[in-house]
């Protein structure tokens, strides 16, 4: 089922030898089709969303405003046990993401006379991308909107591609409803982030946008970051798994799957240094999978990129791992703290047999929009400073600037930039 990797040696090269869901790069006439739509929307607005909704949904909407009244219809007329459910994931990530606005706001440095603080403060509007097309997925509906609420955001726009009869799924709209959201909108791809960057009749333009999408929609925000903030560019999930003989290889397996079933081009990797436990997934994926419903997705995801890694031992684990950077890692094992000392490359990490990637994609309270495509290494997930920047605040007492005013002449000077040398010189002089 999963192709064996043996990287036992000592000459393997990683980057050919494992999978991943890094493509070399955008097909041309695709980043071509993108930079069209978001040129066309910021030309044309509405009328562009409407032709574009039409051509690629295959609906003809007269407006792309959903009314707020049916988002509260839709929370009234969603199931007693969907809203349990909903708003025990709200308070998990809403109890989660509190938890990180810290001490921060009231830290302060000072010394000769000058102090350093920062001012924390929110943007001012942020918009939400909630994919559509293969199902409804009002848990990304939670996990954008919410730490955007905490950030302290006044206003949230929400984009969601419709379904084929026009309308929006009622999981989605339902915890709009509960978020409060402000606006919603019918129209997703590339064309909803370019309306979300640069406005539109019926959009207004945002400071921040967040939230996954295929790789039109990736692109665009790629396309639109500078104009606007930018989350990452979330592609096909991952999941990288590292297993010994603690952990039934039939968790493994349906975890594994759990993740392959999101779509095609994502990374499905179990490392072990044992062949036993190798041996054990792939038998259990063997029966397990041909009973899913999401069968074919999920084949399609192990065959480009599934893998059954085997390693020297548990560091080299690690380290493989870190090399992928994966969205998701679970540490599978018996003492999954000793791993987690040496993982500097992950979106998140499950640790232990108990605690399933499922779990942190609805209601663990972290949130699940995360770096993908290797962009772990450098990214991190959504969280609340995602919709907040800080601003240093310096406080300067006469005392402090004629103690450092020797120290700024010399380094203007070594720069060639003598007005700024003057600025602290004539103050010194008074």
């Amino acid at each position: 089922m999963l192709r064996r990797i043996d990287i036992r040696g000592d000459d393997v090269d990683l980057v050919s030898a494992l999978p991943s869901s890094v493509s070399s790069g955008a097909a041309p006439e695709v980043l071509e089709s993108v930079r069209s739509i978001i040129a066309d929307v910021r030309e044309r607005g509405d009328e562009a969303l409407l032709e574009y909704t039409q051509r690629f949904d295959g609906i003809s909407l007269g407006s792309v405003a959903v009314s707020p009244d049916l988002a509260k219809a839709a929370w009234e007329a969603t199931s007693q046990e969907l809203q349990d459910a909903l708003s025990f994931a709200a308070d998990r990530i809403r109890g989660y993401h509190e938890a990180q606005v810290s001490d921060l706001e009231h830290a302060e440095w000072g010394a000769d006379g000058i102090s350093v603080s920062e001012i924390i403060r929110p943007v001012s509007r942020a918009g939400l991308y909630v994919p559509g097309g293969r199902g409804a997925y009002p848990s990304t509906v939670l996990m954008t909107a919410i730490p955007a609420r905490v950030a302290g955001v006044q206003q949230i726009a929400l984009c969601v591609p419709p379904d084929s009869d026009g309308s929006l799924p009622q999981a989605t709209l339902a915890a709009a409803a509960l978020c409060e959201i402000d606006e919603i909108y019918s129209v997703g791809g590339a064309q909803a982030i370019a309306a979300m960057a640069y406005g539109t009749e019926s959009i207004k333009a945002v400071d921040v946008i967040v939230g996954p999408g295929n790789q039109y929609v990736s692109l665009a925000k790629g396309e639109v970051s500078g104009d606007v903030g930018i989350d990452s560019m979330a592609g096909p999930s991952e999941l990288v798994v590292i297993a010994d003989d603690s952990t039934p290889p039939e968790f493994i397996a349906l975890d594994l799957m759990a993740q392959a079933e999101h779509g095609p081009n994502g990374t499905a990797v179990v490392i072990s240094w044992s062949e036993d436990v190798l041996e054990a997934v792939n038998s259990a994926l063997s029966l397990l999978v041909k009973d899913a419903a999401r069968r074919s997705d999920i084949e399609s995801n192990f065959a480009s990129g599934g893998g059954s890694v085997l390693v020297r031992n548990w560091e080299q684990a690690v380290e493989v791992s870190n090399f992928i950077a994966p969205e998701h890692l679970e540490l599978a094992v018996a003492n999954p703290d000793r791993l987690l000392d040496s993982v500097n490359c992950a979106g998140a990490v499950f640790c232990g047999p108990w605690a399933p990637a499922v779990v942190g994609d609805y209601i663990s309270g972290a949130n699940h929009v995360l770096p993908t495509g290797r962009s772990a290494r450098f990214a991190s997930a959504l969280r609340v400073d995602t919709f907040r920047k800080h601003i240093h605040v310096v406080r300067v007492e006469r005392s402090g600037l004629e103690r450092v005013a020797p120290y700024v002449a010399a380094l203007t000077q070594a720069e060639g930039l003598f007005a700024h040398g003057e600025a602290v010189a004539r103050r010194v002089e008074q």
